[in-house]
């Protein structure tokens, strides 16, 4: 164990043989599990583990499934007929998409809330390209007199290449 302390690349092993090896060296499980963060039950798991196979990386968290994606082959389908069909074709008066706006048509017919974030990333993933949001100054004719005010053009998906 002490050179799997040594050579350990996970921090969830070593800080679980760490813990072993403090209760092995006699210190109180509750002290142990309060200088890790963690619950008395958590050491006393850990301790049933080692206890059962002897070896280190058993005490390694177990691969998890996570959550299941939004992104989904469907919505991948849908998502590419409708930049290709434009945003007036499908009754916006846009001349490009945003994501704002196709967030807003996925939320209406797919019933689908993607964020901001995983849509622009399966857009790239799809060839898509986003560019964000910038300002531009523009003097508002009624109010001219030497001042400006900032618009921002919101981001807007184009084809890649």
């Amino acid at each position: 164990m002490r050179w799997q302390l040594k050579h350990s690349r996970n921090l969830q092993v070593y800080k679980r043989v760490a813990a072993l090896l403090a209760v092995h060296q006699g210190q109180p499980v509750g002290k142990i599990a309060e200088l890790l963060g963690v619950t008395r039950q958590c050491i006393y798991n850990w301790i049933a583990v080692y206890g059962q196979s002897e070896r280190p990386m058993d005490l390694a968290d177990a691969p998890r499934s996570g959550r299941p994606s939004l992104w989904t082959g469907p919505l991948q389908s849908f998502l590419q007929d409708i930049l290709r069909q434009g945003p007036a074709s499908c009754g916006y008066s846009a001349s490009n998409w945003t994501l704002e706006l196709l967030l807003k048509h996925l939320k209406l017919h797919q019933d689908c809330r993607l964020s901001a974030e995983t849509l622009r990333k399966g857009l790239q993933r799809l060839g898509y390209v986003t560019k964000r949001g910038c300002y531009h100054l523009c003097t508002d004719p009624p109010a001219a007199r030497g001042s400006a005010r900032s618009v921002q053009v919101p981001p807007q998906v184009s084809v890649a290449g």
